[in-house]
């Protein structure tokens, strides 16, 4: 009977510009060269049962990314990590993972706030700054679909933004209910996401009893 995997892995600056499509082709490589029992969907082309949450944005690292894999076969928590790890690329790396009932959410589906951290780089900003974005009521940005251009206001979408040591932390929304993008909100401050270095530091589940960890109430292990 097919078991759920749920992983949290981290982004180093070596493959930061690494599209997700990209990433996904990495990590099934990854997973047939280590020999994961990946459960594949039926038909004429199958494909691993494997997704993430919030795909992370070309050009940004991340220490706390998350995915979920079925498994066709037992495999323990320790065994999924080690056999990865040995595998992945300089700047893949799996950080922890659990086994989870099938029943439970996808990850995909649950995850909608993230923090970011955002380096400087020696140049300094105005608390003034900060303060006004956070005071206002509506902040209209240009967004740029398939569909075209229009604006939108991404005030609901920012929960806090704070100057940190040597430059910015921030959390927002991310997922289908509303998403924003790192460089809307550095843009409003007046910076070109270009010029600093911008992490992902954690994805979160946010609700009404805060914001949680998406292995929080499971049992981990942690890879080497």
């Amino acid at each position: 009977m097919p078991s759920l995997m749920r992983f949290q892995y981290a982004i180093g600056s070596e493959l930061r510009f690494l599209s997700h499509l990209d990433l996904l082709r990495t990590f099934e490589r990854a997973m047939r060269r280590a020999n994961i029992p990946v459960d594949l969907t039926e038909g004429f082309h199958p494909k691993p049962k494997l997704s993430f949450a919030a795909p992370l944005a070309v050009g940004i690292t991340s220490q706390g990314e998350y995915g979920d894999v079925f498994l066709r076969e037992a495999l323990s928590p320790q065994e999924f990590c080690s056999q990865l790890n040995r595998v992945l690329p300089k700047g893949l790396r799996i950080v922890r993972a659990v086994q989870v009932g099938e029943k439970v959410a996808p990850v995909m589906a649950v995850v909608n706030g993230a923090e970011y951290r955002v380096e400087l780089g020696g140049d300094t900003i105005p608390a003034e700054r900060v303060q006004q974005v956070m005071a206002s009521d509506q902040l209209p940005v240009e967004r740029t679909t398939k569909k075209g251009t229009r604006l939108v206001d991404v005030r609901p979408l920012i929960f806090s933004l704070e100057l940190a040591e040597g430059g910015l932390v921030f959390r927002c929304a991310v997922g289908a209910e509303g998403n924003l993008r790192p460089e809307e909100l550095l843009g409003l401050l007046g910076i070109d996401i270009r010029d600093v270095f911008v992490e992902r530091t954690g994805l979160f589940i946010r609700g009404d009893d805060g914001w949680r960890d998406p292995m929080d109430g499971i049992e981990v292990t942690h890879g080497n």
